[in-house]
């Protein structure tokens, strides 16, 4: 019951909804984020970071000296697919995080459905040396362990 200096609407408490509130466009940004990441096929940027690193290796120009540029490059993709599937998901995560960061969930999405005639594509251009940035500090642990994954699974395949 209300009393005497409360008005009628004091007296019922109504649920704090602001949490829910301001947590959707966070979630709603996320998520455009990595839906961008993978309809553009961002993510893929790993097996071809992996492939870059180990190509010119040690343990890779010797394994070709012995088995034959055929089966090595056939065995380093193999291996690099096998990598890509374990850590693809926390790559593309960490992408979706750097992409997430520099543009709302509304340019994303006007990314996707207009690539290059989007009206952020200019931005999305002019911030590539600050994404790849980011993308060199949030994802240099991940892209550590599969390098290491590959390298081991490499020598496994091709003991030289």
């Amino acid at each position: 019951m209300p009393s005497h200096g409360d008005s009628v609407m004091d007296s019922y408490a109504l649920p704090d909804f602001s949490d829910a509130y301001l947590a959707q466009p966070a979630a709603a940004a996320h998520d455009t984020a990595l839906k961008f990441v993978l309809e553009t096929g961002i993510s893929k940027n790993l097996s071809l970071l992996l492939l870059h690193d180990v190509k010119n290796s040690a343990p890779v120009r010797a394994a070709i000296r012995q088995y034959g540029m055929d089966k090595v490059q056939a065995t380093v993709v193999q291996v690099i697919r096998s990598v890509q599937a374990s850590y693809g998901a926390d790559w593309t995560q960490m992408l979706a995080g750097v992409y997430e960061h520099h543009f709302d969930a509304r340019a994303l999405q006007s990314l996707i459905q207009k690539r290059d005639a989007s009206p952020h594509f200019i931005r999305l251009l002019d911030l590539q040396d600050e994404i790849a940035t980011a993308v060199k500090t949030n994802g240099n642990n991940i892209l550590d362990k599969a390098r290491a994954d590959v390298m081991a699974g490499i020598k496994a395949s091709l003991p030289v």
